[in-house]
C-alpha cells in the first residue's frame, strides 16, 4: 500500500515509502488520474466536457482501442473517478493562484497527450473569425505558408501600380509628359525656395558669374587680391550660399579676404558656407574655419587687426608701375613705413647728387691732372 504522496507537481507524484518492515512498491500513476483528481466539481466538469468535445470532433487520438467510447460514457466515468479520488491533503493548503496554475498545466498536458500535432480549439476559433472578416473578393491562396496571404485579386487596380510602356519607349514630346515636367519643376522651385536657394538669378547671370570666377582665380595667381575681391563682389548679388556655383564664388571671395587681412569677413563667409549642401564646398569651409578656432584656443593674436596696420603702397614714381602690383599685400606698421620712407628719400637725394655732381667732379680732376 502506498501512503500519501510527498508533493504535487505537473507530473504524477512519487510516493513516500511506508514505515513498515515489508518493502513497499511505489508505482507511477497515469496522467488521467492527475486530471480527474480535483476538489472543484465545476472545474472537473469543464475538463470532462472539453475532452468529450475534442473527441467528438475527432481531434483526439486514443492510445488504446477501449478508450474510444462515447462522450456520455467518458463524462460519467470521469465524474465517478472524481468522486472516488481527491487531491492530497497538502494541495488544499496551497493558495488559489497556485491551484489554478497547476490545473491549467494539467489541462495543457492532457491536450498534448490526446492531440499530438494538432492545434487547440482557441486557435481554430481565432483563425475562423479572422477568415470570416476577409473580403469575399480577396484572393484566397490554396497554400498557407510564409509569404502567402490573402490579397486583392488585382493589386494594381486596388493600390495603384506602374504603367505599361509600349515598344518604342515613352513619348517625351507629348502634352502629358510636358505637363509632368512642369509640375516637377514647380515642386523643385518650391523646395529650393524653402531651403533658401534662388536659382533664377543664377540661371540668368550664369555666364557672368562663371567668367568672374575664372578671372578672379587668374588675379589671385598674379597676387592681385584686391582686384579679385572687386570682381567677385560684383556678382555675389546673383548667387546663393546654398547652391554649388554660389558656394564656389563665396569660397573664392573668403580666400581673397584672408589674403588681404580681412579675417573677420573671411570667417563670416566660412561660417555661412558650413551649411552648403555640397560636401566639396562645406568640407573646405569647415577646414579653413578650424584655423581661426585654433588661433582663438591657442591665444594667438591677429597682428593684421591692430590699429595702425595698413597695406603698404609704393608711391615712388620710378618704381610704382612694377612694384605695386607685385607687393600689394605686404603688411607693415605706420612707424616702419615712415622710417623706411625717410630712408628711401635720403637715398634718392644722394643718388641724384651723385648723378649730377659726378661728371663735374670728373672734369675738375682732368683739368688738374693736365696742369
Amino acid at each position: 500500500m502506498c501512503p500519501a504522496p510527498l508533493s504535487f507537481v505537473n507530473r504524477a507524484p512519487f510516493c513516500r515509502p511506508a514505515q513498515s518492515s515489508a518493502p513497499s512498491i511505489c508505482t507511477r500513476r497515469p496522467l488521467q488520474a492527475n486530471i480527474n483528481e480535483t476538489t472543484d466539481p465545476v472545474r472537473g466538469d469543464e475538463i470532462a466536457a472539453k475532452i468529450a468535445r475534442l473527441r467528438k470532433q475527432n481531434r483526439l487520438k486514443s492510445q488504446r482501442p477501449q478508450e474510444t467510447n462515447s462522450s456520455a460514457a467518458d463524462a460519467s466515468q470521469t465524474s465517478e473517478q472524481k468522486t472516488e479520488t481527491s487531491f492530497p491533503h497538502h494541495f488544499s493548503d496551497l493558495p488559489d493562484w497556485k491551484k489554478e496554475d497547476i490545473l491549467n498545466n494539467q489541462i495543457s498536458e492532457a491536450e498534448k497527450f490526446f492531440n499530438k500535432g494538432s492545434t487547440v480549439e482557441s486557435f481554430s476559433e481565432t483563425k475562423g473569425s479572422t477568415q470570416a472578416e476577409l473580403d469575399e473578393t480577396d484572393y484566397q491562396p490554396k497554400v498557407s505558408t510564409w509569404g502567402v496571404f490573402p490579397r486583392p485579386e488585382n493589386i494594381s487596380r486596388t493600390y495603384g501600380g506602374g504603367r505599361r510602356i509600349k515598344s518604342g519607349g515613352v513619348d517625351l514630346e507629348s502634352e502629358e509628359s510636358k505637363a509632368r515636367d512642369e509640375a516637377v519643376k514647380k515642386r523643385l522651385e518650391a523646395y529650393r525656395a524653402t531651403r533658401g536657394i534662388d536659382m533664377k538669378k543664377e540661371d540668368e547671370h550664369r555666364e557672368k558669374i562663371e567668367s568672374a570666377l575664372n578671372e578672379s582665380a587668374n588675379l589671385m595667381k598674379k597676387s592681385l587680391p584686391y582686384k579679385a575681391i572687386n570682381m567677385l563682389e560684383s556678382v555675389t548679388e546673383f548667387t546663393s550660399d546654398r547652391s554649388r556655383l554660389g558656394g564656389k564664388v563665396l569660397l573664392a571671395l573668403a580666400l581673397a579676404y584672408e589674403a588681404v587681412g580681412r579675417r573677420e569677413d573671411a570667417k563670416k563667409t566660412y561660417m555661412c558656407l558650413r551649411t552648403n549642401p555640397f560636401t566639396e564646398i562645406s568640407s573646405k569651409a569647415k577646414q579653413l574655419l578650424q584655423g581661426f578656432q585654433a588661433m582663438e584656443q591657442l591665444g594667438i593674436e591677429d597682428e593684421t587687426q591692430k590699429k595702425g596696420y595698413r597695406v603698404m603702397r609704393f608711391s615712388l614714381p620710378d618704381v610704382n608701375a612694377g612694384v605695386e602690383k607685385r607687393y600689394e599685400t605686404v603688411v607693415r606698421h605706420e612707424d616702419q613705413v615712415d622710417s623706411e620712407t625717410e630712408k628711401i628719400s635720403l637715398g634718392t637725394n644722394l643718388a641724384l647728387i651723385a648723378l649730377m655732381g659726378g661728371p663735374v667732379l670728373l672734369l675738375l680732376f682732368l683739368e688738374l691732372w693736365r696742369r
